[in-house]
């Protein structure tokens, strides 16, 4: 996924963060930094702005960490798309929240 090479992960944003902040997607591109929740929330408005069926996913990594991901409907199916590692339909998801 290519928005994994234009914008750049701000570990010192995450670390400091006690809920999931909600960015514009423009003021994220701006900054040219953001977390996992950013990098789905623009995929999410990409996606959705070309009519692709996208749900902007929030829940615990494979690696047990609270994370923020995509699922895209492709073909009849709904499927993982993680922007922030740059995964397709990776497994170990638990999800807890979609919007």
């Amino acid at each position: 996924c290519h928005i994994t090479f234009l914008l750049f992960f701000n570990f010192f944003h995450y670390e400091g963060l006690d809920s999931v902040a909600f960015l514009n997607v423009v003021e994220v591109f701006k900054a040219n930094t953001g977390i996992c929740f950013d990098y789905a929330a623009v995929v999410a408005t990409m996606l959705r702005s070309q009519n692709i069926p996208t749900k902007l996913v929030f829940g615990y990594a494979p690696n047990g960490g609270y994370h923020s991901w995509n699922e895209v409907f492709v073909n009849g199916t709904w499927m993982h798309l993680d922007a922030t590692w740059g995964r397709m339909n990776s497994t170990g998801y638990t999800v807890s929240t979609i919007h």
